[in-house]
Formats: C-alpha cells, structure tokens, sequence
C-alpha cells in the first residue's frame, strides 16, 4: 500500500523503505527510516530526517499493528484494544475505530495505518505524539 497526495498531512509519520526512485548513497543508506511529513510540494514528500524530498512512490503508510497500539497507551481486550485519552474512549480492531465522547458523540472511522489514527486524533482535538 502506498501513500497518495490525499490521505498525507503535515506531521503524519509514514516510512521510506525500498525507494524506486535514485537517491544520494548517504541518504539510502540510512533506510529503512520512520519520519514525520514536513512539506508536500506536487508529487514530493519531506520527511525529518533528511533535507531531500521524495517521490510520493517512495514512501509508505505504517499499518497499525498490536504492538503499536500498545506503545500508545492502548491496553488489550479480546478483540480489541482500548484507550481513554481526554474524555474519549477509543477503541481499534485490526481494521476500524470507535471513537466515543463522554458526551454522547460517537464515530466509527476506517483505520489501518498510523497516519489515519493521527487524523482521527486530530479531528476531535486530541494532540498526541504517536510512537512507532
């Protein structure tokens, strides 16, 4: 799965692993490499890391997984894995989220990948600092 010009914003984290594209050998020799996105110009994506844009071919999403669920502060259910961060309570199965306010709000989203748990996040204002 790759990532496309829509589903990337500003601070998404997302990685380089195989580029198809040529790059400098002192920036492919630092790959596979996790970064945060810091510019999108046309089809290039700045990442953190490095002071080079790549094509938006080279980078991909993070599939969410249970141990990156669990580096977050999501604790496991049975089929599930649950967090209760700022008044919401969040839960995630291997291909959806709910989101539940103590107000009565509720929002089921599609969501494999970190960067879209990051959208989520940020749609109800909830600012946090995903770790991969």
């Amino acid at each position: 799965m790759k990532a496309t010009k829509l589903d990337l914003t500003l601070l998404d984290l997302v990685k380089v692993e195989k580029p198809k594209n040529l790059l400098p050998p002192k920036i492919s020799c630092m790959l596979p490499k996790v970064g945060k996105v810091v510019g999108i110009d046309g089809d290039t994506v700045y990442l953190d890391f490095v002071d080079f844009g790549f094509m938006f071919d080279d980078v991909s999403p993070i599939l969410l997984t249970e141990e990156i669920l669990k580096k977050n502060g999501f604790k496991d259910g049975q089929f599930f894995a649950e967090l209760y961060i700022q008044g919401w309570r969040v839960i995630s199965d291997a291909h959806n989220l709910c989101m539940e306010c103590e107000r009565g709000w509720h929002m089921n989203i599609p969501c494999r990948c970190l960067h879209e748990l990051q959208h989520a996040f940020n749609l109800v204002g909830i600012n946090m600092d995903f770790a991969v």
